[in-house]
């Protein structure tokens, strides 16, 4: 890390490694090979090699090859639509119920146990 620069290179040993061609000055890589065993440059927070690399990584150009011209684009507001959003935020609101709807959902939850009850030839809230 050289201030506003990064440099991420190869280096064919670790640090700690007590192998012979890890210490020994003469086989270590020559600064000739540098550029061959550089990977990535980053500059202000930006790496520009990964960063080409990985835009659109996951995306299987092959799996659109059917769809028609109109649906093989995407626009931002495709991805991100209002009515999207307020779906996805709508499922952490609480919910809540009024009195009515509270004793509805018990008697249908009771008409079942009634009726097991009435099968098995005595009450539901036998034991």
């Amino acid at each position: 890390n050289l201030l506003f620069l990064a440099v991420v290179y190869e280096d064919p040993h670790a640090a700690d490694a007590a192998l012979y061609p890890a210490r020994c000055r003469h086989l270590r890589p020559r600064w000739r090979e540098l550029p061959g065993r550089l990977l990535d440059v980053g500059f202000w927070g930006r790496w520009w090699v990964l960063g080409a690399r990985l835009r659109d990584c996951d995306v299987n150009e092959e799996e659109f090859g059917g769809l028609p011209a109109r649906l093989r684009r995407l626009s931002p507001h495709h991805l991100r639509s209002h009515r999207n959003e307020s779906q996805f935020l709508e499922k952490f609101r609480p919910v809540t119920l009024t009195e009515e709807e509270i004793r509805r959902a018990e008697r249908e939850a009771a008409a079942p146990a009634r009726a097991e009850g009435a099968r098995l030839g005595g009450n539901a809230g036998d034991p």
